[in-house]
């Protein structure tokens, strides 16, 4: 039955009731895609709402799993394709999170070498974006977009535009640019 019902997919809590059981037999059942086993004893009738109830949870917790798996996988996709950089950098200690492959083609810079220097970016922005300006844009609960002037690995400068976001902690203080 259990063989049955996962070859065809259906996605349901499985428990086995017996009235004898063995470890090799529990083994072989949890082997095929049940979700619990469970052994007629005195009272095992009064345990038995409990093992249905976990049963439905653990089958719902692993959806949700899976759900979130595939979600994740989408936005890996998204941010890995996507023509525009992706970015999340933390703000103190100064680190980059994340970037996505679109910079090489931007800045001419592999990821390794960004991610090993986050001064290879800092440097080609700091003359026009200082601390009080980052200051001042991290207040506005609106962040306009940011034309900056960078230089490529190759020496052409060329004109970047950012819309980014600032994330906050609890204490309203900044954490990250997206």
């Amino acid at each position: 039955l259990i063989r049955n019902l996962r070859a065809k997919n259906v996605d349901i809590p499985v428990v086995v009731i017996t009235g004898q059981g063995s470890e090799e037999s529990a083994v072989e059942i949890f082997k095929l895609g049940s979700t619990d086993y469970v052994v007629k004893t005195n009272g095992y009738l009064v345990r038995l709402p409990v093992i249905l109830e976990n049963a439905h949870h653990l089958m719902m917790l692993q959806k949700e799993q899976k759900a979130l798996k595939e979600s994740e996988e989408r936005f890996r996709l998204l941010a890995e394709t996507a023509q525009d950089v992706i970015f999340r950098f933390r703000i103190a200690p100064i680190q980059i999170e994340h970037i996505s492959p679109a910079v090489e083609k931007v800045s001419g810079y592999t990821l390794k070498e960004l991610y090993s220097d986050v001064n290879i970016i800092l440097n080609q922005t700091s003359e026009t974006l200082d601390a009080e300006a980052f200051a001042e844009i991290s207040k506005s609960p609106e962040i306009p977009s940011i034309n900056l002037p960078f230089e490529r690995k190759d020496g052409k400068k060329i004109w970047l535009e950012m819309r980014v976001s600032i994330i906050k902690d609890a204490e309203n203080k900044p954490v990250f640019i997206e």
